[in-house]
């Protein structure tokens, strides 16, 4: 071990004396770690929302139809029959504490020109009560008024939202009350309204999209699904708990991009493995003569091996954990859309702890990689030819 620590000390004088190598190793680690940084900061950003939409002891209902809240169904006589359920908790007064929603989609301008279809949620009165708390900066659209509250994030990305109190929907001109701000979860990417002046825009009186049942507690999720089995006439229907599944919603497409990130990655990554491994090999080929001499002296082979091949994760880790606080400072917390079905969420970039985990092994193994085969050159070569090295 005293001979490692020796050695590291004497190829970090060596560096200092010629940096250019030392500069190409460090280039390359760069390349392939902001690369992977960026990409993973992506599905991370998505996961996060995910979690952060959604109550444990809300159950959504929908039609099983798999493919999101937009698209299900749910008739008055339904939504009547699921208010009354024995798992649906009740107000003070003995009210149901369930809620109406119709969900659709229009066409707006981003800053670039091109349009992107939003998310709009019609809201009853309950569902105010359930859902809004404190993430409502404004006033809550009164019944039956062509008035909405935008998601922050919405705002960010369509300066029509931003710039004015007034946006056209269906033909009409609605009136902007406020934002809404969850801390960024997937409602910031949506525009909300009330669910009466939403049936008589898109003209669906009767209709229903889910509906939103408290219950009475968090566990009676099974229970309620059992009861929705049992009622022939909410056949079709299902209930999830709600965090669940907006965490299922986004994490689908999280894992997509995650997958897509790993794979630009590992093709990356062979090419900056050989940039590496070739820069490498420059540097240890002009290292023979000294390591030559250290065998020479009662260096052994292995303390020359081990102490290189520290020397260049030392290099890929600091490296890693520089990107990694770089880009923190730079990206974390930036905005960028994708799409979710048939409309826009917006996230924002995450360089938490696990994204620079992530990159630091994967630079690691880069390092490993790259450096095995010179290091063996270097340290276990002809001890002859490398005191004759020039």
């Amino acid at each position: 071990m005293k001979q490692t620590l020796a050695l590291l000390k004497l190829f970090a004088g060596i560096h200092i004396a010629r940096p250019r190598d030392a500069l190409l190793l460090v280039a390359g680690f760069i390349l392939a770690a902001a690369t992977l940084m960026v990409l993973l900061s992506i599905p991370a950003g998505l996961e996060r929302i995910g979690q952060g939409t959604g109550h444990d002891d809300i159950a959504l209902v929908s039609g099983d139809t798999g493919l999101g809240e937009g698209s299900s169904n749910i008739t008055p006589a339904q939504f009547n029959l699921l208010s009354v359920l024995p798992q649906t908790a009740r107000d003070a007064g003995g009210k149901p504490l369930a809620s109406a929603q119709l969900i659709r989609t229009i066409k707006l301008e981003k800053a670039d020109g091109e349009k992107f279809s939003i998310q709009v949620r019609g809201i009853d009165a309950t569902g105010w009560q359930l859902l809004g708390g404190a993430a409502i900066q404004g006033d809550i659209p009164k019944e039956g008024r062509r008035e909405f509250l935008a998601g922050y994030l919405a705002r960010q990305q369509f300066p029509k939202l931003a710039s004015s109190d007034r946006l056209p929907i269906r033909g009409r001109s609605w009136r902007q009350k406020g934002q809404i701000n969850h801390g960024g979860n997937l409602w910031d990417s949506e525009i909300w309204a009330d669910l009466s002046a939403m049936q008589a825009a898109f003209q669906a009186p009767s209709g229903y999209s889910v509906a939103l049942l408290k219950l009475k507690q968090p566990g009676d999720l099974d229970a309620l699904n059992a009861a929705i089995q049992a009622e022939p006439r909410l056949a079709g229907l299902k209930a999830h708990r709600q965090s669940d599944y907006y965490q299922r919603q986004s994490g689908w497409l999280g894992r997509i991009m995650t997958r897509v990130a790993w794979g630009v990655s590992l093709l990356l990554g062979a090419g900056a493995a050989l940039a590496i491994g070739n820069a490498l090999g420059t540097a240890l080929e002009r290292r023979r003569r000294e390591a030559g001499t250290l065998r020479a002296l009662g260096f052994a082979n292995a303390s020359i091996a081990l102490a290189s091949l520290a020397e260049v994760l030392l290099m890929a880790a600091f490296t890693s954990l520089a990107v990694w606080g770089l880009l923190y400072l730079a990206l974390n917390g930036r905005e960028f859309g994708t799409s979710s079905g048939n409309h826009m969420i917006f996230a924002q970039l995450h360089l938490g702890w696990q994204v620079g985990l992530a990159v630091l092994g994967y630079t690691l193994l880069l390092g490993l990689l790259a450096a095995l085969l010179p290091i063996r050159r270097l340290s276990y070569g002809k001890l002859m030819d490398a005191l004759r090295a020039a």
